[in-house]
């Protein structure tokens, strides 16, 4: 049963919700970093948006399990419906690696059709995707052999899963009318020697989306070592845009060239 942990909790009503994603087979706390909270980044929000509430999901969620036969909407309702209990804001930024950013992608989705998560309809929406594999895994060769296993999750991998391009498309068509600023980071470096996901397919293909390589592996990449990472600071100027942005006639996001090189140093 996914559950939704509380990081921090703004003690004014809050301008803003962070909510973090893992991963397949990941931890709500450990998936970012360790324990500590000097040395992992979901804390680091944490304090420098005292005005906003930063939330993790802790799911079952395992591509690799063979008893597992939940869907993404599966976990993405009971999450979403979770999340629609506790959120406080009316703008929330949607942060998820790998198979959380799918996760994440089909609870804005749910958002706008299941009856279940109206208090969250019409809640200003921002996103960031890291390592999130829109269009499926870099592993074509062995979708013969894997596609009749039961765990529908696998596809995320070997890309046969149809449901995630079903995701992709619907959400790319309701992002043009409803959602706000979006990042997607992609991994450069192999991991194991594989390199798992093609860039084509961890980014979005819109002129307002930023889509930026990271050079680390698929692992490593949610893990920051400090605030100068590069997605640390993408993600601190989207929180900032999402707290200030208005519900209605909105500017679209964009990332300051200098903090982009800064970051590349």
């Amino acid at each position: 049963m996914p559950e939704v942990h509380i990081i921090s909790q703004s003690r004014a009503n809050p301008h803003l919700t962070v909510v973090f994603i893992h991963g397949s087979n990941g931890n709500y706390i450990r998936s970012w970093g360790s324990n500590d909270p000097d040395s992992n980044w979901i804390y680091w929000i944490a304090e420098d948006f005292p005005d906003a509430d930063v939330l993790s999901v802790q799911h079952e969620g395992n591509i690799w399990s063979l008893t597992d036969y939940a869907t993404i909407n599966d976990y993405a309702k009971t999450i979403g419906y979770t999340l629609s209990q506790m959120i406080r804001s009316e703008r929330i930024l949607l942060i998820g690696h790998s198979l959380g950013g799918i996760i994440a992608k089909q609870i804005a989705l749910l958002i706008e059709s299941d009856p279940e998560l109206s208090p969250l309809r019409g809640k200003s929406l921002d996103f960031c995707f890291i390592a999130t594999p829109h269009l499926g895994g870099n592993f074509d060769f062995a979708r013969s052999i894997v596609r009749f296993i039961p765990n529908r999750l696998l596809g995320l991998v070997f890309g046969w899963n149809l449901e995630i391009q079903d995701i992709n498309d619907r959400y790319l068509e309701t992002r043009k009318k409803r959602f706000g600023g979006v990042l997607c980071f992609a991994e450069r470096r192999r991991f194991f020697g594989l390199k798992l996901m093609k860039e084509s397919s961890a980014f979005i293909p819109d002129s307002r989306a930023v889509n930026l390589p990271i050079s680390k592996h698929h692992k490593a990449i949610c893990k920051l070592k400090s605030k100068q990472d590069a997605i640390y600071l993408c993600v601190a100027k989207l929180g900032e845009y999402s707290r200030k942005r208005t519900l209605v006639g909105e500017s679209s996001f964009e990332i300051d060239r200098s903090l982009i090189d800064r970051a590349f140093r």
